[in-house]
């Protein structure tokens, strides 16, 4: 079973400033974190959805900012502020995050075939600003800018396995910091939980030593996302999400893309395979079941490869799963899920706030 499972066990929905004449709600969420690498863990979490002052509620999609916090019995910090952001009438968007954590986690190796008895725990301290700004022009969708920074230092492995008889690029810490150009389209009813509409997001993201990292390579990344309401009188949605991600050059390990964890092939451990090189696709069929209580049916399908060359059609992993939600602020779509997936010889459950995509 997955090892990390985070636990909403208690919730409190408290909409604040939601009535119609408002233009904020905040709804908090104390969290309960439990994990075998650090026991048990407490924090909170909030899902804050709002509208720029002075704009056109009509036409301007709600921007939100989903904070959490954790803290575990063995001190360890998890935390993060994800946010996305309109203007009015959605002439730009930003969006992003701002993360800190110290965190163990298990690395297997590199590749797409690394055996399950080569795992060892690493723990390290890790900080990382992401940005995306674009401005949409006329009927092309948004056009700007990436840039990303991301810290990793005191990095410790237990043991002496294969994190030190084969050690991976940045295995001592590393910085890296990237720019470069973006294009995204958005014609999602709401972010958070879209009944409908497009979203599309191609970056090509280059990390130089002259823009103050110690690494140099550069990333091209996609994801492109649908969603269809198939009922006229209930949210019965059906969603695909694809994305790719090519690294090319010296990148440190934890830049090269990890297959698993709680959004993408939801069965697998979070870096369970990592290499350059990452395709991956899935789909969900979401439903009401009564009240506010709805269910989930997923499946979802990747690979990772050192090079280009070495994508097999036989080496494709793949998951099954399904899902529980509980909306917890109807008006913002503010949802608590519950996933179970099951891949080849893996599974995992997962609690967490919001949808995986």
């Amino acid at each position: 079973m997955k090892k990390n499972i985070l636990l909403f066990v208690i919730f409190i929905a408290l909409d604040l400033f939601s009535q119609s004449k408002k233009s904020i709600s905040i709804t908090p969420l104390p969290v309960i974190y439990y994990a075998p690498e650090t026991r048990f863990g407490l924090g909170a979490a909030a899902a804050v959805v709002f509208r720029l002052p002075k704009s056109d509620s009509a036409q301007t999609t709600k921007s939100n900012i989903q904070p959490y916090f954790i803290y575990t019995l063995n001190k360890q910090i998890l935390t993060n502020i994800p946010y996305t952001v309109f203007g009015n009438q959605n002439k730009w968007r930003t969006e992003g995050e701002l993360a800190y954590f110290y965190f163990p986690e298990l690395y297997f190796g590199l590749g797409n075939n690394t055996p399950e008895n080569t795992k060892q725990l690493v723990s390290f301290k890790w900080i990382r600003f992401l940005n995306k700004t674009g401005f949409k022009i006329n009927n092309l969708g948004y056009w700007g800018w990436i840039a990303e920074m991301v810290s990793q230092w005191d990095v410790k492995p237990e043991g002496n396995d294969i994190f030190q008889q084969t050690p991976p690029v940045g295995a001592n810490g590393s910085v890296v910091t990237g720019i470069g150009p973006l294009w995204m389209w958005d014609s999602r009813d709401f972010v958070m939980d879209a009944h409908k509409g497009w979203f599309g997001d191609v970056s090509v993201t280059y990390f130089n030593k002259a823009l103050g990292g110690n690494f140099d390579f550069w990333r091209f990344r996609t994801d492109f996302r649908y969603y269809r309401n198939l009922s006229k009188k209930k949210p019965v949605i059906l969603a695909f999400q694809a994305i790719t991600q090519f690294t090319f050059g010296d990148a440190p390990y934890r830049h090269q893309p990890p297959l698993g964890g709680d959004q993408m092939l939801r069965g697998y451990y979070w870096g369970r395979y990592r290499a350059n090189h990452y395709l991956a696709l899935q789909s969900e069929l979401r439903f009401p079941i009564y009240k506010r209580l709805r269910g989930v049916v997923f499946a979802a399908a990747g690979q990772v490869s050192p090079s280009l060359t070495q994508f097999m059609i036989s080496e494709i992993r793949w998951t099954l799963g399904f899902g529980l939600r509980f909306v917890v602020h109807r008006a913002d779509r503010v949802n608590i899920r519950v996933d179970q997936g099951f891949g080849n010889n893996t599974d995992g459950l997962y609690i967490n706030l919001g949808e995986a995509f």
